[in-house]
């Protein structure tokens, strides 16, 4: 079952008020907190829920067959949702059948915009000396040995199941970025460049183009993204995060990302009870702080009610689709929209997700650089 939405390619152009640097970086404050600090892994239970049961076949769809094969691969994640993001994408590149041993080299990214991940992440760490920080660069890639073994058979990074993706990935080589010293320090830690010489790590703020490596800059044929682009509070950083996305495409290429739900007419209205999720619209009619123009909402989700011991919350940008459209041109991008795919099981034709249909938890969008043609 798939909800058919506008598949059209548009854009449409406009200003950003701010203050401008030498690097054409806009300077405005940052709309991120501290949120997830103290929800930890609670945050894993999410994955149990009904409500996000559709986006691995949503995922598939949008990367189509074959849409992996041989290509070189850049998956940006949210280390916020790091752990479901390594199921969600443990389950499609394990469901896509890649040509035998293709090259291919996956770095995976952290699209947080302030350190608010140290404390998140030290209870999946627990096991972890805190004495290895001390050996953590700041801003500066692990280099791997002058003369590196053969890349082991298990190749990963972050909590470990990563391990298991690359393999099917057959990845050469793997990055791993992040704006937390805590995370980079447990997979320095977790993975040592004595025995994992393809693995690199480093610490970077992903909504500044300017602060990743000059030298992965248009590397890859598909760029991918789960939950990153929705961070953005302001249209700023919604357009620098389409920036870092365009400086690590090379020619043809292309970017597919799940990111909050564009086309809701009825955003504003709040979702009780929705498939294991109570969404709480705090801002029904919210303001960039960078443009004072109305660009969505601003949510509360809530995950607990009896499902999931002890519940958590947390808050969420929902920004409208033109939103995106001209945030992404701004950056030299033109967006597509792709339909959304609820799983094929015995739930299917009863009804059931209907009204998930109706106002999905999220919205798929594939897009390529002005005047390119889809990378193939």
């Amino acid at each position: 079952m798939v909800q058919e939405t506008d598949g059209r390619h548009s854009g449409a152009g406009g200003g950003v008020a701010g203050v401008t640097n030498a690097s054409n970086e806009m300077q405005t404050t940052s709309t991120q907190n501290t949120q997830y600090d103290q929800i930890g892994t609670k945050y894993l239970e999410i994955k149990q829920l009904p409500a996000v049961e559709p986006e691995v076949p949503s995922i598939l769809a949008a990367l189509g067959e074959g849409g992996v094969k041989g290509k070189k691969c850049l998956g940006m994640l949210d280390f916020t949702t790091f752990s479901q993001n390594i199921r969600t994408l443990l389950e499609v590149f394990s469901s896509i059948a890649l040509s035998d041993q293709p090259e291919m080299r996956v770095s995976l990214i952290n699209a947080s915009v302030n350190i608010q991940y140290d404390v998140f992440f030290t209870p999946m760490w627990h096991n972890i000396s805190t004495s290895s920080s001390s050996h953590l660069p700041s801003n500066n890639p692990i280099q791997p040995p002058t003369n590196p073994p053969p890349p082991p058979p298990d190749l990963a990074c972050g909590t470990g199941k990563y391990t298991h993706l690359l393999s099917t990935l057959g990845a050469t080589s793997a990055t791993g970025h992040d704006i937390s010293p805590t995370m980079i320090a447990s997979a320095l830690t977790l993975y040592p460049a004595s025995q994992f010489p393809t693995l690199h790590f480093s610490t970077h703020d992903c909504s500044i183009p300017s602060s990743l490596p000059v030298q992965a800059t248009g590397s890859y044929d598909l760029v991918f993204s789960a939950w990153f682009l929705n961070y953005a509070g302001s249209e700023q950083e919604l357009t620098n995060m389409f920036r870092v996305v365009d400086a690590q495409m090379r020619k043809g290429g292309r970017f597919v990302a799940l990111t909050t739900d564009v086309h809701d007419v009825d955003m504003s209205v709040s979702k009780l009870g929705f498939y294991g999720l109570d969404v709480l619209v705090l801002e029904p009619r919210y303001v960039a702080p960078d443009t004072g123009v109305e660009v969505g909402i601003k949510a509360r989700v809530k995950v607990g009610g009896g499902q999931v011991a002890g519940g958590f919350e947390f808050d969420v940008f929902q920004f409208r689709r033109e939103v995106y459209e001209r945030c992404a041109l701004r950056a030299g991008l033109r967006i597509g929209w792709r339909g959304v795919v609820v799983p094929d099981d015995e739930r299917r034709g009863t009804g059931y997700w209907d009204e998930w249909l109706r106002r999905p938890t999220f919205a798929m969008l594939e897009a390529t650089r002005v005047g390119e043609e889809g990378g193939g």
